[in-house]
């Protein structure tokens, strides 16, 4: 596991803003650490872009139920490597309900424990990862989707992984998170 040594200094615990400061906190609990927050705290335009935008309306809003998010976050991240991502991905899965089975399973791309929706989410994570650069959604596998999802919850699953991914590339480019020894990225 290499730990992080950013080059933009994160803020100290006194310095984080208000509206970060649970935030913080949940990260500290959950990972140990809480540099991604600490450093994106030093912009309040892409604190309030990350957490407040993107997790608190689109994540945890939509049409897309949570735990199927939570599903597609949690393979990414594993996909990737980042042991602060999976840490903190875990725990929120836990939250939004899913076994400590169900977890074990996803951090190994074993989906057996999990139903054909769900099963689905975690294939349109792995075309959706990083580390697959040549991924693209196959007829089948958009038909498959079509029969539980409709076109705008296919779209939001994918902006969802699109703002994962990317936020994954910044977070390892920037030496923010923990990776776990398997990351390639």
């Amino acid at each position: 596991m290499t730990n992080p040594r950013p080059l933009i200094q994160p803020l100290s615990a006194d310095d984080i803003p208000a509206q970060l400061q649970a935030g913080y906190a949940r990260a500290l609990q959950q990972a140990g650490e809480a540099v991604t927050v600490a450093v994106l705290a030093h912009s309040d335009t892409a604190s309030r872009f990350f957490f407040d935008r993107f997790y608190a309306e689109f994540f945890n809003g939509g049409s897309v139920a949570a735990r199927y998010k939570q599903i597609l976050r949690l393979v990414l991240s594993g996909l990737h490597g980042c042991r602060s991502c999976n840490l903190n991905n875990r725990a929120s899965a836990a939250q939004a309900g899913l076994t400590p089975v169900q977890l074990d399973a996803l951090q190994r791309q074993r989906y057996e424990q999990l139903t054909e929706p769900e099963r689905l989410v975690c294939e349109l994570a792995e075309t959706l990862a990083l580390t697959n650069t040549t991924g693209r959604l196959s007829a089948p596998h958009y038909e498959a989707l079509r029969s539980h999802f409709s076109d705008a919850d296919i779209v939001e699953l994918g902006v969802t992984a699109a703002v994962l991914c990317g936020m994954a590339k910044f977070l390892f480019a920037f030496d923010l998170v923990q990776r776990e020894d398997s990351c390639v990225l």
